[in-house]
Protein backbone atom coordinates (compact mmCIF):
# COMPACT_ATOMS: atom_id res chain seq x y z
CA UNK A 1 0.00 0.00 0.00
CA UNK A 2 1.38 3.24 -1.21
CA UNK A 3 0.61 6.89 -1.49
CA UNK A 4 -1.01 8.48 -4.42
CA UNK A 5 -1.49 11.64 -6.04
CA UNK A 6 -5.27 12.04 -7.76
CA UNK A 7 -4.38 13.61 -11.37
CA UNK A 8 -7.82 13.11 -12.72
CA UNK A 9 -11.63 12.32 -11.42
CA UNK A 10 -13.83 11.15 -14.39
CA UNK A 11 -16.89 9.74 -14.95
CA UNK A 12 -17.19 6.00 -15.83
CA UNK A 13 -18.50 5.14 -19.32
CA UNK A 14 -20.40 2.64 -18.43
CA UNK A 15 -21.39 3.00 -15.12
CA UNK A 16 -23.40 5.75 -12.92
CA UNK A 17 -21.66 5.48 -9.27
CA UNK A 18 -18.05 4.38 -10.57
CA UNK A 19 -15.76 7.13 -11.49
CA UNK A 20 -12.11 6.70 -12.98
CA UNK A 21 -9.20 7.81 -11.11
CA UNK A 22 -5.60 8.48 -12.86
CA UNK A 23 -3.13 8.21 -10.01
CA UNK A 24 0.59 9.32 -9.54
CA UNK A 25 2.56 6.83 -7.67
CA UNK A 26 5.84 8.91 -7.83
CA UNK A 27 9.29 8.37 -9.65
CA UNK A 28 7.38 8.51 -12.96
CA UNK A 29 5.15 5.82 -12.25
CA UNK A 30 1.30 5.84 -13.14
CA UNK A 31 -2.16 4.04 -12.10
CA UNK A 32 -5.87 3.67 -13.49
CA UNK A 33 -7.89 2.93 -10.61
CA UNK A 34 -11.61 2.34 -10.47
CA UNK A 35 -13.74 3.54 -7.47
CA UNK A 36 -16.98 4.12 -5.95
CA UNK A 37 -16.26 6.50 -3.47
CA UNK A 38 -17.92 9.82 -3.22
CA UNK A 39 -15.29 11.74 -1.75
CA UNK A 40 -12.62 11.62 -4.37
CA UNK A 41 -11.07 14.86 -5.94
CA UNK A 42 -7.96 15.99 -8.25
CA UNK A 43 -4.50 16.89 -6.23
CA UNK A 44 -5.77 14.79 -3.14
CA UNK A 45 -3.56 12.19 -1.59
CA UNK A 46 -4.54 9.07 -0.86
CA UNK A 47 -3.52 5.32 -0.07
CA UNK A 48 -3.78 2.76 -2.95
CA UNK A 49 -3.51 -1.01 -2.65
CA UNK A 50 -1.53 -1.84 -5.58
CA UNK A 51 -2.01 -5.76 -6.65
CA UNK A 52 -0.27 -8.44 -4.70
CA UNK A 53 -0.98 -6.30 -1.92
CA UNK A 54 -3.47 -7.96 1.48
CA UNK A 55 -5.26 -5.51 3.83
CA UNK A 56 -5.91 -5.47 7.16
CA UNK A 57 -9.02 -7.69 6.84
CA UNK A 58 -7.27 -10.31 4.40
CA UNK A 59 -8.53 -8.92 1.15
CA UNK A 60 -6.10 -9.59 -1.83
CA UNK A 61 -5.80 -6.67 -4.44
CA UNK A 62 -5.78 -7.48 -8.04
CA UNK A 63 -6.05 -5.87 -11.04
CA UNK A 64 -9.81 -5.96 -12.38
CA UNK A 65 -11.66 -5.48 -14.81
CA UNK A 66 -14.74 -2.75 -14.37
CA UNK A 67 -17.05 -2.67 -16.96
CA UNK A 68 -14.49 -2.48 -19.64
CA UNK A 69 -11.82 -0.07 -17.29
CA UNK A 70 -8.71 -1.99 -15.96
CA UNK A 71 -8.37 -0.97 -12.32
CA UNK A 72 -4.69 -1.12 -11.53
CA UNK A 73 -5.75 -1.65 -7.55
CA UNK A 74 -7.80 -0.44 -4.89
CA UNK A 75 -7.86 3.04 -3.17
CA UNK A 76 -8.13 2.38 0.49
CA UNK A 77 -10.81 3.94 3.53
CA UNK A 78 -9.83 4.01 7.04
CA UNK A 79 -11.07 0.53 7.87
CA UNK A 80 -9.55 -1.06 4.85
CA UNK A 81 -6.30 0.13 6.43
CA UNK A 82 -6.80 -1.26 9.60
CA UNK A 83 -7.14 2.24 11.07
CA UNK A 84 -9.02 2.41 14.86
CA UNK A 85 -12.52 3.97 12.97
CA UNK A 86 -14.06 5.09 16.43
CA UNK A 87 -11.03 7.63 16.81
CA UNK A 88 -11.80 9.20 13.22
CA UNK A 89 -13.43 11.97 12.56
CA UNK A 90 -16.95 11.42 10.32
CA UNK A 91 -15.34 12.48 6.96
CA UNK A 92 -12.61 10.24 7.53
CA UNK A 93 -14.43 7.28 8.23
CA UNK A 94 -16.82 7.73 5.33
CA UNK A 95 -15.16 7.17 1.93
CA UNK A 96 -11.53 6.70 0.69
CA UNK A 97 -8.94 7.94 3.50
CA UNK A 98 -7.88 11.10 2.55
CA UNK A 99 -4.15 12.02 3.38
CA UNK A 100 -2.42 15.07 4.21
CA UNK A 101 -1.76 17.48 1.71
CA UNK A 102 2.36 17.29 2.22
CA UNK A 103 1.92 13.80 1.94
CA UNK A 104 4.67 12.42 -1.16
CA UNK A 105 3.30 10.42 -3.93
CA UNK A 106 5.03 6.68 -3.61
CA UNK A 107 5.69 6.58 0.10
CA UNK A 108 5.20 3.58 1.85
CA UNK A 109 1.81 4.19 3.51
CA UNK A 110 1.90 1.76 6.49
CA UNK A 111 4.96 3.00 7.85
CA UNK A 112 3.48 6.57 7.42
CA UNK A 113 0.68 5.95 9.02
CA UNK A 114 2.35 4.20 11.80
CA UNK A 115 0.46 0.94 11.18
CA UNK A 116 3.97 -1.08 11.36
CA UNK A 117 4.21 -1.54 14.54
CA UNK A 118 3.71 -4.41 16.45
CA UNK A 119 0.98 -5.27 18.64
CA UNK A 120 0.86 -7.85 21.10
CA UNK A 121 -2.46 -9.14 22.50
CA UNK A 122 -2.58 -11.03 25.81
CA UNK A 123 -5.29 -13.52 26.82
CA UNK A 124 -4.15 -14.06 30.39
CA UNK A 125 -5.37 -17.25 31.99
CA UNK A 126 -6.23 -17.65 36.12
CA UNK A 127 -3.29 -20.13 36.36
CA UNK A 128 -1.20 -17.20 35.26
CA UNK A 129 -1.26 -14.59 37.95
CA UNK A 130 2.30 -13.95 37.61
CA UNK A 131 1.70 -11.79 34.45
CA UNK A 132 -0.89 -9.72 36.16
CA UNK A 133 2.20 -7.50 36.62
CA UNK A 134 3.78 -5.47 34.05
CA UNK A 135 7.66 -6.89 34.32
CA UNK A 136 6.62 -10.36 34.76
CA UNK A 137 4.54 -9.99 31.15
CA UNK A 138 7.77 -8.94 30.12
CA UNK A 139 9.95 -12.35 30.83
CA UNK A 140 7.17 -14.22 29.76
CA UNK A 141 7.28 -12.31 26.17
CA UNK A 142 11.24 -12.42 26.09
CA UNK A 143 11.08 -15.85 27.14
CA UNK A 144 8.81 -16.82 24.10
CA UNK A 145 10.52 -14.76 21.90
CA UNK A 146 13.56 -15.23 22.73
CA UNK A 147 14.77 -11.37 22.96
CA UNK A 148 16.51 -9.64 26.10
CA UNK A 149 14.47 -8.54 29.03
CA UNK A 150 15.37 -4.94 29.78
CA UNK A 151 14.18 -3.74 33.32
CA UNK A 152 13.72 -0.87 34.71
CA UNK A 153 15.76 1.34 36.39
CA UNK A 154 15.07 1.50 40.12
CA UNK A 155 16.19 4.77 42.25
CA UNK A 156 16.67 3.57 46.03
CA UNK A 157 16.04 6.41 48.15
CA UNK A 158 18.31 6.77 51.36
CA UNK A 159 17.65 5.21 54.54
CA UNK A 160 15.12 7.45 56.02
CA UNK A 161 11.93 7.49 58.22
CA UNK A 162 10.04 5.26 60.40
CA UNK A 163 11.48 1.73 58.01
CA UNK A 164 14.36 2.87 58.67
CA UNK A 165 13.83 2.15 62.26
CA UNK A 166 12.66 -1.39 62.18
CA UNK A 167 16.13 -2.93 60.95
Amino acid sequence: VVTAEITSVEKHPQADRLVVCALLLGGGKTATVVSGAPNLAKGQKVPVALPGATLAHGMKIEKSNFRGIESEGMLCSADELGLDTDKLSNEDKDGIYILPEETKAGQDAVSLLGLDDVILELGLTPNRSDCLGMINVAREVASLTGGKLKLPAIEVSGSKGECADLT
